[in-house]
């Protein structure tokens, strides 16, 4: 799973007559960039399967927030984390999970307003918010829940390597599934337009949400038990079947 940047740089640049040979070069540059906004608007449409990751969190006593780059997670901090999965929260060695909310002014409203003060008797956890860039529990965890309970588990989704260095442009490969190369291809194309003419950029980009994104997030990788998969040409003259079921 997942492709070359450099090989979609090399792409699109044979389609628009782009020289990107030379790292150094105003066309690598822009196509570069082209293909970075494409793949940060394309990882934003949706909950990716192929962004989604574990994670695991150590849980400290009277602690309720917990910022992304500590080293409480697994694996000392997430890896570019863009989104939690907030329904899927839950206590190792329990089957309990946290119940989300959208804001921690629910929160407040649940608990009372004073629940994150000092002053304030930690309890067992019962919710689960985002605030910036930290994930929130909430009551403030007791020491005798923790030491049944130390660890929180879950999933989250990561972003994309998004960086433009020649390096690591050259050595990473993109996360998307390997179904997603044109998409990403079509996209940086679009973006590109942007610095030749606004009008043909929004209509050309309105036209991919339209036809292409509901395919995108309908898309499935990973065939059902029961589905059917298409074969190549000869096989129906061996077999008398188009289709392997």
């Amino acid at each position: 799973m997942g492709f070359a940047p450099e090989d979609v740089r090399v792409h699109i640049g044979s389609r628009v007559h782009k020289d990107v040979s030379s790292s150094t070069g105003d066309d690598y540059s822009d196509v570069t960039l082209w293909i970075v906004q494409a793949a940060k608007y394309l990882q934003r449409m949706n909950d990716w399967t192929c962004h989604k990751q574990e994670f695991s969190l150590t849980l400290t006593a009277g602690t309720y927030e917990y910022p992304y780059s500590s080293a409480v997670w697994s694996g000392a901090a997430l890896v570019r984390p863009r989104k939690i999965q907030m329904d899927a929260i839950r206590q190792i060695d329990s089957s309990r999970r946290l119940t989300f909310v959208d804001e921690i002014e629910e929160v407040d409203r649940l608990l009372g307003s004073q629940w994150r003060d000092a002053n304030t008797q930690d309890v067992v956890p019962r919710y689960a918010t985002i605030r910036g860039n930290s994930l929130i529990v909430a009551g403030k965890p007791s020491a005798s829940f923790i030491s049944d309970y130390p660890t929180l588990e879950g999933y989250y989704y990561r972003g994309e390597a998004l960086v433009t260095s020649a390096a690591d442009w050259e050595t990473t490969d993109f996360e998307f599934f390997d179904d997603f190369y044109m998409d990403v291809v079509d996209l940086a194309i679009i973006f590109g337009m942007q610095q030749e003419d606004e009008t043909e950029f929004r209509t050309m980009l309105q036209q991919w949400n339209s036809n292409r994104l509901p395919e995108l997030r309908g898309y499935d990788h990973t065939p059902s038990s029961d589905e059917q998969i298409a074969t190549p040409g000869w096989y129906g003259s061996v077999e008398g079947e188009s289709y392997i079921h």
